[in-house]
């Protein structure tokens, strides 16, 4: 097996949001001669989209990494690394009509408790693996599952004795 495993955020979803955000900035100048504060609150904050677009796009800072010690997501302003051994899986899960994968931590994982309640209580999920990846969301279930199964152990951590 591999080492590591890189997947880089999808320039194609990258666009979509960036002709998106556009889109939604040109029917906001549209309704600004109509209703003055409905098109100018959709302009900025549409417009706001639009260089978080243009930085995904261009940015090679948007990855998701697997190694033998666990996995880390990359975005704009962030990384976050979790060990293999604090998850006790990966499922399909939905934030109501978004799919992405869910994190289903180990139940003596302590860290980001409160984070995790509200998460869970809100999505449905204590942690998830957004679908902005390169690669289709079934496959990278798939590899995450295939990476924990052989790596999980290896970074659980010891057991205290008592």
């Amino acid at each position: 097996m591999q080492k590591e495993l890189v997947y880089p955020a999808s320039r194609a979803r990258a666009l979509l949001l960036l002709a998106g955000c556009a889109a939604f900035v040109a029917v906001g100048f549209l309704i600004s001669k109509q209703n003055l504060l409905v098109g100018w609150l959709s302009i900025v904050f549409f417009g706001l989209g639009i260089p978080i677009a243009i930085l995904m796009l261009f940015s090679r800072g948007m990855y998701l990494r697997l190694t033998a010690d666990g996995f880390e997501m990359a975005s704009l302003f962030n990384k976050t690394v979790i060990r293999w051994g604090d998850v006790d899986g990966f499922r399909i899960g939905r934030v109501r009509s978004v799919k992405m994968i869910a994190i289903i931590y180990r139940p003596d994982y302590k860290d980001q408790k409160m984070l995790r309640r509200v998460n869970s209580s809100l999505a449905g999920m204590e942690g998830a693996i957004p679908n902005i990846y390169a690669v289709p969301l079934d496959t990278l279930l798939a590899k995450l599952n295939e990476w924990h199964t052989q790596f999980a152990k290896k970074s659980s951590p010891p057991l205290s004795a008592g």
